[in-house]
C-alpha cells in the first residue's frame, strides 16, 4: 500500500518565490470552539497532537535502531538516569539487564516514538488560500473560514515555519 502524495503548492507561479502569507483553514464545529476563540481573544495558537490528525499516515515515522547489546546498555543507562534519577546504579542496571535478557530493547523504538508524539504539537498551515481540497477537508466542507498570517522573513514566529513535502513511498518498507 502506498501513502498519498501531496504537494500543496498547486500554483506553479508561486514556486521558488518568498512566501508573504501562510493560511490556516478552520472549521466552525464545536470541538475546536475554545481554540478558535483564543486565536482572537488571546492571540494564542493551538498546536494539535499528531495523534489526532485526520490522515492516519501523517507523522508515521519509521525508526530503526541498531547496535550491540553493549551499545544498548550504555544508551539505556543514560536514559534511565534521566528517567529515574531516584534509582541507584544497581536498580538501573537490574532493570536494563532484564530488558536486554528479554530482548525488549527491540521494541523500545515504538515506545520512544509514542512518548515523543505525546509531547509535541503541530500547527498546520498552507501556502495557498484557495485550494478546493483544503476547504473541503479542513474547513468542514466549505463552511469554515481561512485565516491569513504574515510570514515574511521579518515575522518572528511564522518566518520559522517549515515546509513539509510529502512523498509517495511504500508504507510497509
Amino acid at each position: 500500500m502506498n501513502s498519498l502524495t501531496c504537494n500543496e503548492n498547486h500554483d506553479s507561479k508561486k514556486s521558488g518565490q518568498d512566501i508573504e502569507f501562510l493560511y490556516k483553514y478552520c472549521s466552525l464545529n464545536k470541538d475546536n470552539a475554545q481554540h478558535r476563540e483564543r486565536i482572537f481573544t488571546h492571540n494564542e495558537l493551538y498546536f494539535r497532537s499528531p495523534r489526532v490528525f485526520n490522515d492516519p499516515f501523517d507523522s508515521k515515522i519509521r525508526l530503526e535502531f541498531e547496535g550491540s547489546k553493549d551499545a544498548w546498555k550504555t544508551y539505556l543507562l543514560k536514559l534511565y538516569r534521566k528517567k529515574h534519577p531516584d534509582w541507584n546504579r544497581e536498580q538501573r542496571l537490574a532493570e536494563i539487564r532484564q530488558i536486554i535478557r528479554e530482548r525488549r530493547y527491540e521494541r523500545i523504538p515504538e515506545g520512544l516514538l509514542d512518548s515523543y508524539l505525546d509531547q509535541i504539537g503541530v500547527f498546520c498551515m498552507s501556502e495557498v488560500n484557495d485550494q478546493i481540497l483544503m476547504w473541503s477537508h479542513y474547513s468542514e466542507s466549505h463552511t469554515g473560514f481561512c485565516l491569513e498570517f504574515r510570514a515574511t522573513s521579518t515575522t518572528p514566529f511564522f518566518s520559522r515555519a517549515q515546509k513539509i513535502i510529502y512523498i509517495a513511498r511504500n508504507i510497509h518498507q
